[in-house]
């Protein structure tokens, strides 16, 4: 399905269009597999900060495609809340991947590094198991398809 941009001060144009004229200019959709939320997160909501994460957390994330866990964040910088993108960077703070964060900074750096059943008895409550859940997530790295 695409879109078709036509003058519409021509006389008849609909119905030539559905009669399989071919007039004014077809476009196609993008190629592109990330859904609109994905190219949102990816391109529009501004970062707010940073997760570190190590080789594991990374390799779940890229090479396995799952939600990044707390056990996989080693540490943090900046500032952000929770629902606000994050980039999810390498110990040396290379950028792979961005996404929606499930925790704010304070219960990040607290839940940081343990296992997602501990979370609850960590903070007292539990929004989800993942920091960033993949649904929420998009990878950034060179070479990287995103696929839904």
């Amino acid at each position: 399905m695409g879109t078709r941009i036509v003058n519409g001060r021509c006389p008849h144009i609909l119905t030539r269009i559905f009669a399989g004229e071919e007039v004014g200019t077809y476009v196609l959709p993008a190629q592109s597999r990330l859904t609109a939320r994905k190219q949102w997160i990816a391109f529009s909501k501004k970062p707010r900060g940073k997760l570190l994460i190590d080789e594991g957390g990374q390799q779940a994330v890229i090479k396995r495609g799952k939600s990044l866990l707390p056990s996989g964040v080693c540490g943090v910088d900046g500032g952000f809340e929770r629902g606000d993108a994050v980039r999810l960077c390498d110990r040396d703070g290379h950028e792979f991947a961005r996404g929606v964060i499930s925790y704010s900074l304070a219960e990040t750096l607290q839940i940081m590094g343990k296992q997602s059943v501990e979370i609850e008895k960590i903070l007292g409550y539990k929004y989800r198991d993942e920091v960033v859940c993949r649904d929420n997530l998009v990878l950034t790295v060179a070479g990287e398809e995103e696929s839904e």
